[in-house]
Parts: C-alpha cells; structure tokens; sequence
C-alpha cells in the first residue's frame, strides 16, 4: 500500500471530526421522531425541532467546511485541517447544548464553530492572490 500524502489525511481527519457531531445530530433526531415515548405534546415537539434546526445548520457548516478546507489545508497547512475539525466537533457540540440551555452560549458555539472556516477561507483567498502576484 502506497502512503498517503499528508494533505489527503488531514482533509480525512478534519472532515471525520466534522462528521462526528453531524453523526449525533442525525441519530437524536432520528431518537426523537422514531423512539420517543412521549405523547405528541409541547415538551416533545420543541426538542425535536430545536434538533431538527441545530441538525439543519450543521449540514450547511459541513458543506461549507468541504467546500473551503481543503484548499485551505493546502495553502495554509495540513495542521490548520485538523486544528479546524477538532474546534469544529467540540463547538458544533458546544452550539447543540447552548440550543437547549442557554442562548448566550447557543452563540458562542456558533461563532466559535463557524468564523474560522470564514477566517481559513480568508487567509487562504489572501495568500493565493498573493503568490499569483
């Protein structure tokens, strides 16, 4: 078996961390429409949305991710992947509980989870346009 180059790895690695809170997101949703004891009432109906939307949000983060880490990895390095799928999984996780219990922290999570895939995307942009001059 031929090594893999380092670029291929971390894109692997960054884009499995991203994958892993996507992975939870499906399943509790999938927990709440499918096996869920409770009645059709308020409490049940909130949850379930409340994941349905957090679950919504991370696809489009992950498309994004996919879209602008890998390019971003090759221009930045291989270690910003994987710093960017780590921070990713812990804030996405960070962003579904703060959904739950606490707004300001619902916030930070977001934040924290998607401006340094808007940070790689710009840096990568700058130093591409600046070795091309």
């Amino acid at each position: 078996m031929l090594p893999a180059p380092p670029l291929l790895v971390s894109s692997i690695v960054a884009l499995l961390l991203a994958g892993l809170p996507l992975m939870l997101m499906i399943s509790s949703v999938a927990q709440r429409r499918i096996f869920s004891s409770e009645p059709e009432g308020d409490d049940a109906t909130r949850l379930l949305a409340v994941d349905t939307q957090v679950l919504g949000n991370t696809v489009e983060q992950v498309v994004l991710a996919i879209c602008i880490w890998p390019l971003a990895g090759y221009v930045l390095g291989t270690g910003v992947l994987v710093a960017l799928g780590l921070s990713f999984a812990v804030m996405r996780l960070v962003f579904w509980f703060g959904s739950h219990r606490s707004k300001s922290l619902q916030a930070f999570g977001f934040a924290a989870g998607f401006y340094p895939t808007v940070f790689a995307a710009i840096m990568t942009l700058f130093y591409t346009i600046y070795a091309m001059v």
